[in-house]
């Protein structure tokens, strides 16, 4: 079942971690199509294809993306979805982990029903710091289940759930990804139209399994909404012309499925606009004091994060 899926991950000048990952994915033998989105700088691309080689018994496709050509990781993720073969497709970061027997059972629930065009897992989150797991968090996102496209569309901007790393149907990931390379603003172009795009496309079922493991605050990571606020995007250039084209692109798909509504799009756009800002403002003096103190998390051998666990904090997998 996992070869109908292929895994698409964005990376750039950061092979230690392409290594950790693929580390794991050879532990696992995970049988699905691999396809790394290269930007890096040319010592960082040599080193990542011969990682490559290390891993030779996965099926990874190599293809280098000019960071000065894809300015972004939706700008990566929308040209590898001309190389994807198969019927499913999911996005990875180059430090994060698919749990193959979880994403097994989210692709199972679209083989089933074809009124899912996404579906999901539990997102266990991790925060290292000195080699040492010092946080773990779960977070079980949100379904969106209901026919209406619109209100589907209404909850997803409320509830703010990114679906970029769910197991979505190729044919609408090609859907969520057309309109990035129009839009230069970040998050309006590399989250809002794609989730948007995911939910109003059809329904998205979640599931109780854990299918993937994130590395929070990590403060490598290549492309982080938490750099900017929205004030900040606001007062961008981009910002007005890439918040009417999200607006008229919305309304255009939900006018296809009988919804003609174009104030009630824009009335929602600003209300979840207004809900970031106010968030962002009340939080903006609050300092974030990152955990220090090693945990212990008393895994057993059969848990699916035990050979993840072991390959953070000893570089190997040891079960």
């Amino acid at each position: 079942m996992l070869n109908d899926l292929t895994l698409c991950i964005p990376t750039i000048n950061r092979s230690d971690y392409l290594a950790r990952t693929l580390k794991y994915y050879s532990y696992v033998d995970l049988p699905c199509k691999i396809l790394i989105g290269d930007s890096s700088d040319d010592k960082y691309k040599k080193q990542n294809k011969e990682i490559i080689k290390k891993n030779d018994k996965l099926n990874i496709e190599y293809i280098f993306c000019d960071k000065n050509k894809f300015k972004n990781d939706a700008h990566v993720l929308h040209y590898l979805g001309n190389f994807v073969k198969t019927p499913y497709v999911t996005f990875s970061g180059d430090d994060d982990f698919l749990v193959p027997s979880g994403v097994e059972k989210c692709i199972q629930i679209l083989n089933n029903d074809t009124t899912f065009a996404a579906s999901h897992g539990v997102r266990l989150n991790f925060i290292l710091n000195e080699g040492k797991i010092v946080h773990t968090d779960t977070d079980e996102g949100y379904e969106f289940i209901r026919e209406n496209a619109l209100e589907r569309w209404i909850n997803y901007m409320r509830k703010g759930i990114a679906t970029v790393s769910f197991i979505h149907r190729i044919e609408n990931w090609k859907k969520q990804y057309e309109m990035v390379s129009k839009m230069n603003c970040r998050y309006l172009g590399t989250e809002l139209i794609i989730c948007s795009t995911a939910v109003i496309q059809g329904r998205v079922k979640r599931i109780y399994d854990l299918s993937v493991v994130f590395q929070r605050e990590n403060p490598d990571r290549i492309f982080s909404f938490r750099k900017y606020t929205l004030w900040d995007l606001i007062n961008t250039p981009e910002w007005h012309k890439d918040s009417n084209l999200f607006i008229e692109h919305v309304h255009k798909q939900l006018r296809e499925q009988g919804f003609d509504n174009k104030e009630k799009v824009k009335k929602e756009f600003w209300f979840h606009c207004l809900n970031i800002l106010i968030n962002q403002f009340n939080n903006i003096d609050k300092k974030i004091e990152m955990p220090t103190e090693p945990i212990d998390l008393n895994l057993k051998i059969d848990d699916p994060f035990y050979p993840i666990y072991n390959l953070l904090i000893t570089g190997e997998i040891n079960v």
